[in-house]
């Protein structure tokens, strides 16, 4: 799931992975980092139901409203973890939390982003809630999918790669397999009430726009990542009105 590897053993009743989560399960040995999680599926979380898609996080911990996850590292791109899981998402929301902590882990990032696949390469779409990632994705005609709301980004020697994680509304295009692709570009989407254009940003409003669209979990997000991302993959702002197809613009920017 987003890049990260999960070896799950359950030491109580088993759990499944939603529907939502099954359709971004890629073949493990694609992923690079392996965490091997050993599931207390019997312990209940106390307290009041909270938000299921909030997830709290610190050195070496995650939880969400039904996942609770302590994780080491073990090695070279291995951790082992131990959570409480309550049913029936707990597994589902544990595989999405654990994955961010172990992404950040590995000098990644997780961006709430909507992705199309163009040319084999990854556009990604970025932006606050409202901003019209999934609009603009929806005018991407004779593209695929990727993501419809959250990116988990890796670099790697050939540079970075995206994988799709699960959430966001649906998109009227088909979906893309998951599966690690190079990331081409990245478009901060801005509604405005002007025809659409495409400007690159210079590094530091992309910067912005990345930190901006970090996903964060009970602290700031660090810079490192971002930065680093910036300095790699060109950063765009899509600026005007989403009413017309987009597809031709985002190739001139590939070229």
């Amino acid at each position: 799931m987003g890049g990260v590897a999960f070896e799950v053993a359950f030491e109580g009743d088993a759990l499944a992975l939603g529907e939502e989560h099954l359709r971004f399960v890629s073949p493990p040995e694609l992923a690079r980092p392996l965490v091997v999680v050993k599931v207390d599926a019997s312990v209940r979380s106390a307290g009041p139901r909270e938000d299921p898609r909030r997830i709290d996080a610190g050195p070496g911990w995650v939880r969400t409203a039904d996942a609770h996850v302590r994780w080491r590292r073990e090695g070279q791109g291995r951790y082992a973890a131990h959570a409480e899981l309550e049913a029936p998402y707990g597994l589902s929301h544990m595989t999405t939390a654990l994955t961010g902590a172990l992404v950040s882990a590995e000098g990644g990032l997780v961006l709430h982003a909507a992705a199309v696949v163009l040319e084999e390469r990854a556009v990604l779409l970025i932006g606050p809630s409202g901003a019209g990632k999934t609009s603009a994705a929806c005018l991407c005609e004779g593209t695929r999918w990727l993501a419809k709301d959250r990116v988990a980004l890796l670099p790697t020697s050939a540079g970075w790669r995206a994988w799709g994680m699960p959430g966001g509304d649906d998109i009227t295009l088909p979906q893309a397999p998951n599966r690690p692709l190079p990331v081409a570009a990245i478009a901060r989407v801005r509604r405005e009430d002007e025809a659409p254009s495409l400007r690159r940003l210079d590094p530091l409003r992309a910067l912005v726009a990345l930190r901006e669209s970090t996903q964060t979990a009970g602290s700031e997000p660090a810079l490192d990542a971002p930065a680093a991302l910036a300095e790699a993959v060109p950063v765009y702002e899509l600026r005007g009105r989403l009413d017309r197809p987009l597809t031709a613009s985002l190739r001139e920017a590939l070229a």
